[in-house]
């Protein structure tokens, strides 16, 4: 990253960032009547905290499968109290996998998991007349979330490792992921020494045939210029355009447009002069997020570390509709191609998948793909 236009001060860092957000959040908003899909998580919190100081009328809906996972109705009413935004509580059906897509989308899109909660935000959008649906979807990857030890590589090629900031961060990033200190130094050193390695898109296998070759994806434009790109921030990099795979194709679309305001192009360049080291500072995620919002925050959003989460859910989606998937997958597009391993679909349609087990995850990107290709070409 050029040094000169480096934000290098966690104060001046968080100061520039609530400029941002709350200039996009202002902009995008404009004085029409907005709907926020609210969590109760730090960024969909963040983007409450903007809009109350915007002129637009600003409403919530918080949304939840009826599992304890994913209840996070105590999280949302703190945070649209704190912003004094009306909020609705709705629950979400499981939604229907093997359901044509409705669009035709250049990707996939929108993931067909998420299309019962789509349905549920566009009848809220329709009965309140808005003019947008609001998302901090993006937030993760914007505010920088540490997937691994590319921040401290990064401050020890600045600062180099004798450094006691290099050193501070290694400590922040092993008490973020609860692992220690030498694990994490250690990694940092790996990545460290190929620095000017662009490095690769994250690939698996999951159910693609084993005839079926995985080249490397082409170099993103992004990150071309890898000579000047530390290893941290080009994390960083991959992860926001890996987020960007995850705004079309929203049915509701047909209602309101939805707006992502920490995805807007002053939040993103914003975010990106910021060093790695300083998003993991104290050893907290999203660390420049949770200061520049501190004072508009209620402590128990501020400080929160955890998050709700889907996995019961698209597992209990799967199980109950594995008789209708069996035939949509096994005679799809897909495998009429050949690009399925057949019998690991089969078998993971078949037994009954624990929640940790990645195995039922990965079958979501395939049931998405072929809901994809139906909808533009049709039933095989």
């Amino acid at each position: 990253m050029r040094t000169d236009i480096e934000i290098a001060d966690f104060a001046d860092a968080s100061r520039r960032l609530a400029e941002s957000i709350d200039e996009a959040v202002r902009c995008l908003a404009g004085d029409g009547k907005v709907l926020l899909e609210l969590s109760g998580g730090l960024d969909s919190s963040i983007i409450a905290a903007a809009l109350a100081r915007c002129e637009a009328q600003a409403q919530a809906v918080s949304l939840s499968t009826g599992s304890a996972e994913s209840d996070e109705r105590v999280y949302a009413q703190v945070a649209a109290d704190a912003a004094g935004i009306a909020l609705k509580f709705r629950e979400v059906g499981i939604s229907n996998l093997v359901g044509r897509a409705r669009t035709r989308e250049a990707r996939p899109g929108l993931p067909v998991i998420l299309g019962a909660a789509d349905s549920v935000l566009s009848e809220e959008g329709a009965a309140q007349a808005i003019t947008a649906f609001f998302s901090g979807a993006g937030g993760d990857c914007v505010f920088a979330t540490p997937n691994a030890a590319g921040a401290a590589a990064d401050a020890a090629i600045r600062s180099g490792w004798a450094a006691r900031s290099t050193w501070r961060t290694i400590e922040a990033i092993a008490r973020y992921h609860n692992a220690s200190v030498w694990s994490v130094a250690g990694r940092a050193w790996q990545l460290a020494r190929g620095a000017s390695d662009p490095g690769s898109w994250p690939r698996t296998r999951g159910y693609l045939a084993d005839t079926v070759p995985l080249p490397d994806a082409p170099l993103h434009p992004w990150l071309a210029e890898t000579s000047s790109m530390l290893p941290g921030k080009r994390d960083h990099v991959h992860a926001i355009l890996a987020s960007l795979a995850h705004i079309d194709g929203y049915p509701r679309h047909a209602i309101a447009p939805t707006r992502f305001p920490l995805l807007s192009q002053p939040v993103v360049e914003t975010a990106l002069r910021i060093p790695s080291w300083l998003w993991v500072e104290g050893g907290q995620d999203r660390a420049v997020a949770r200061a520049a919002f501190a004072n508009r925050l209620p402590d128990l959003i501020r400080d929160r570390r955890s998050k709700g989460a889907l996995d019961g859910y698209a597992l209990a989606a799967i199980e109950q509709q594995a008789d209708g998937l069996r035939p949509f997958l096994l005679d799809g597009h897909l495998a009429h191609q050949g690009l399925l391993d057949l019998a690991r679909v089969e078998n993971a349609l078949r037994e009954r998948v624990r929640r940790a087990d990645p195995r039922a995850h990965l079958l979501l990107p395939v049931i998405d793909t072929e809901n994809w290709l139906r909808a533009w070409l049709g039933d095989p």
